[in-house]
């Protein structure tokens, strides 16, 4: 919030992208974060679906390639709370947890570190990573051409491994053993 180049509160102190005071519809997490307050938690066990907001220095120029930018957002995705865990804010109980991530600025642990550390084979690492990135399992399935059938397989391995019951706890387990130049 601090750099200013994408999201902000608004005068609610409720989150929103810079691109929402444009108009910019496309942009607009306001209409996200409606969604995902009018789903029911139990339809939800997983991430929802995520957003993307675009940043106001919003390409860069990929170091490999000169004539290849990268475009700079931020990545927002969305973990219900089980009753058990849930927080009062502003005199309502918190349902959800918005994660933002800059992916141009976290670094993943590899898969050599994640067999160290949890013993997981390659595609387990793999399949972990995706999920720190924001993936969903459908997501998960397309990038590594598999079936999401299989990616729930290696993902209970993964719990098991990790000793986490929830995709939000393995999320949060990854991120902390990772690198940020945030």
């Amino acid at each position: 919030l601090e750099r200013d180049d994408g999201l902000c509160l608004n005068a609610h102190r409720q989150l929103e992208s810079r691109a929402a005071k444009t108009k910019d519809a496309s942009q607009d997490v306001s209409n996200w974060l409606e969604m995902v307050r009018d789903t029911p938690i139990s339809a939800q066990p997983h991430f929802l679906q995520g957003a993307v907001v675009a940043r106001a220095n919003r390409h860069e120029v990929n170091a490999r390639s000169q004539n290849h930018p990268v475009k700079k957002c931020y990545e927002l995705q969305c973990v219900p709370l089980p009753k058990t865990d849930a927080w009062f804010a502003q005199q309502q109980d918190a349902r959800y947890v918005v994660f933002i991530t800059d992916p141009q600025a976290v670094k993943l642990p590899s898969t050599k570190r994640l067999h160290e550390l949890y013993n997981m084979t390659p595609t387990q690492a793999k399949v972990t990573c995706e999920f720190a990135r924001g993936a969903t399992y459908k997501k998960v399935a397309q990038s590594m051409r598999i079936s999401e059938d299989t990616v729930r397989s290696h993902t209970k391995e993964i719990y098991r491994k990790t000793r986490v019951n929830r995709q939000a706890d393995l999320v949060h387990l990854i991120l902390s053993i990772s690198q940020s130049g945030v």
